[in-house]
């Protein structure tokens, strides 16, 4: 059966996309709690700063050109959008790339920037170089399933109940997931923060002000 033009095309480009959300641990089911949702950004306000922040990335102030937009892809949380661009560099390789031996060959590019609440939480460039932190992608991210497990058996247990109040840290590789304590602290928020390195837990209480 022969296919529509472009739609081999296509369905590579979900792929890709696909993959690249995966890579930032961005979950559209876990019911994971990101931030606190702030009024009054717009999609395309928040297109705006997503192309804003590719056109000022080291990789394509290099040597990038042609920056065009694909898509977005609405999160569910309020304000929270992905945006997928794609453009060329006149060589290979990401960053800024001055001093370096570089192969001078064409190469297509496509950015997956996550923007939420006005802010860029998330970048990748081709599903393997993170544009925040210019650096190689780190795919190891420990699913929240796992770290629940590990909570399961840890100390986090005894002090309260887990719940499905969660978010990640992709700079602390932690998984904070929210207690409700048996025993409440005043001004204090606990929550058991897993540790995808090591594979442990422990018990942050998150007081503000002093116990008594």
């Amino acid at each position: 059966m022969n296919q529509p033009k472009g739609f081999a095309g296509g369905r590579q480009k979900l792929k890709l996309v696909l993959m690249l959300l995966t890579l930032l641990g961005i979950s559209f089911s876990t019911g994971c709690i990101t931030s606190e949702p702030e009024r009054g950004i717009t999609e395309a306000e928040s297109k705006a700063i997503a192309r804003e922040f590719v056109e000022n990335s080291p990789t394509y102030r290099f040597d990038g050109f042609d920056l065009v937009y694909n898509q977005t892809i609405v999160l569910r949380c309020p304000s929270c959008w992905v945006f997928v661009f794609e453009f060329k560099s006149r060589h290979a390789g990401y960053g800024d790339r001055t001093g370096q031996v570089l192969a001078q060959v064409i190469t297509p590019h496509t950015a997956v920037i996550t923007v939420i609440n006005g802010t860029v939480t998330g970048a990748v460039l081709d599903g393997k170089w993170d544009m925040i932190t210019q650096s190689y992608y780190q795919t190891s991210k420990m699913t929240i399933e796992e770290a629940m497990a590990i909570a399961r058996n840890s100390d986090c247990v005894q002090i309260g109940r887990l719940t499905d109040a969660c978010m990640y840290n992709e700079y602390t590789r932690t998984w904070w997931i929210d207690l409700d304590p048996f025993t409440p602290k005043e001004g204090c928020n606990p929550a058991c923060v897993v540790y995808e390195d090591t594979k442990t837990a422990e018990i942050n209480w998150r007081c503000t002000g002093l116990l008594p």
